[in-house]
């Protein structure tokens, strides 16, 4: 798919330029205006563009406020979104996409400067809308203010040498931030974070600060401005000044006449993003507080309702069907965690069972193993006497064995038997006793010597 852009810095003549367009999914509009102000030059460009990429409508807005020439920020305007939309994570990973792009736009902007022997630099404020997501992110002083449920909020910071965190990294870098007028790195940049710069590149990054908002119908639109807007326009001062406003572009030039009547020294651009289902629960909130204005007016109300105690009870109204909403959705939740409870006890009962069969297996295959071995055992040691101590007769196994018999009758019998036999196998051998292992087939022979000075 194509997109359609419109980017520029100033015309010819010095005139302040301005348009505008819609997405064409319809759901935000987009307004610009920018103007060299009180300057004889102009360092400040922007980029409005509605992209396709990957079937998603995308729109990529950016301010760039150029120093020391206009060089640098024409430079991030022309390649910076390119960059962006060839990503492969523009869409899966959209933050460390923007992350990536920033910094090769910056290395790309640094080798062609090298050649050039100019050291240009340049800030960027941008806003990329992807699907139902705001993604704003900042290197310089240039600012976003969003407009939410009718409140001004920053989504994003001014870079800064004399913030905390910032004067520690360039310090950390090797560098140092003093007082010049106001604070700048080296004696020189009034920010801390730039493209280009090469000279102090070291101190000064293009790393962006992200921040990511939803868009639902609580937000009705985006401001991105140079700090010509910023330098005397409060962020709350310049959503209230346009929140009446319609038409994104009107909007963006009554910001730029604003900040040019309040004096400001420094070229001025902004670029307003309208969001269509907040500005549509915008217009409808207007037109139920007109309504019950005109209702109280008619019944001689001595007291009528601001806008502020009707937002307010509206953000009540709204705040209760949010929670009723979540409850549904935490009661569903519970319900299906209860089902999977069950699917889990339903398992165990059945490993349990599973388990209980196998062990019942385990020990019958053990006691017949055992009853095996005992057997064995006393197979054995009925035929072997006088082995390391240890006499088993043939008396006590027929005991085990036989209960039903006398045992000191079955007893006597064995002995005499046991003796019988011994008498008949020493003579058939010569003295010498002999037993076999059964098991292990091994044939043991036991001699007995004949006692000294003693007659057999």
């Amino acid at each position: 798919m194509g997109h359609l852009n419109s980017v520029g810095g100033i015309q010819a003549d010095g005139a302040p330029v301005s348009g505008g367009g819609l997405s064409q999914n319809g759901k935000f509009s987009y307004g610009y205006a920018s103007s060299p102000g009180k300057r004889s030059s102009m360092e400040d460009f922007y980029e409005t563009r509605i992209d396709g990429v990957d079937g998603e409508i995308v729109g990529l807005f950016g301010v760039f406020d150029g120093h020391g020439g206009a060089r640098a920020a024409e430079y991030v305007k022309e390649h910076l979104f390119s960059n962006l939309i060839k990503h492969p994570k523009f869409i899966s990973d959209t933050k460390s996409a923007i992350a990536d792009a920033y910094n090769h736009t910056d290395s790309e902007l640094l080798k062609s400067e090298i050649s050039q022997n100019r050291d240009a630099g340049s800030t960027a404020s941008t806003a990329i809308l992807v699907g139902d997501r705001l993604l704003v992110a900042n290197v310089g002083d240039s600012r976003a203010v969003i407009c939410r449920g009718g409140k001004a909020f920053a989504v994003s910071r001014d870079h800064k040498p004399d913030q905390t965190d910032e004067r520690q990294r360039i310090e950390d870098a090797g560098g140092f931030v003093m007082w010049a007028g106001t604070w700048r790195v080296g004696g020189v940049l009034a920010v801390s974070r730039a493209f280009g710069d090469r000279l102090l590149k070291q101190f000064v990054v293009a790393d962006p600060e992200i921040q990511e908002e939803v868009i639902d119908n609580s937000l009705e639109f985006l401001i991105l401005a140079s700090d010509g807007l910023w330098d005397v326009v409060t962020n709350e001062e310049a959503v209230a000044m346009i929140q009446p406003i319609e038409d994104p572009e009107q909007a963006a030039k009554r910001l730029l006449q604003e900040a040019y009547q309040r004096g400001s020294t420094d070229n001025i651009t902004c670029v307003v993003e309208g969001m269509t289902d907040g500005r549509n629960k915008r217009k409808m909130l207007d037109m139920q507080w007109g309504v019950e204005v005109a209702e109280l007016h008619a019944g001689s109300c001595s007291e009528c309702p601001t806008m502020d105690s009707f937002l307010q009870r509206h953000e009540l109204e709204s705040l209760r069907s949010t929670m009723l909403k979540h409850e549904e959705a935490f009661r569903h939740q519970v319900h299906e965690l209860h089902q999977l409870y069950r699917v889990q006890r339903m398992l165990m009962a059945e490993l349990r069972s599973e388990g209980l069969k196998l062990r019942c297996l385990a020990n019958a295959t053990l006691s017949t193993t055992k009853d095996a071995a005992t057997t064995r055992l006393w197979s054995s040691t009925s035929t072997v006497t006088n082995v390391h101590q240890r006499k088993v007769s043939s008396t006590e196994l027929n005991l085990f064995f036989d209960l039903e018999q006398p045992g000191e009758a079955v007893a006597a019998e064995e002995r005499l038997t046991a003796a019988g036999k011994h008498r008949e196998e020493e003579r058939s051998s010569g003295g010498r006793r002999k037993w076999m292992d059964d098991e292990n087939g091994v044939e043991l022979t036991l001699s007995i010597g004949r006692g000294r000075g003693k007659n057999p």
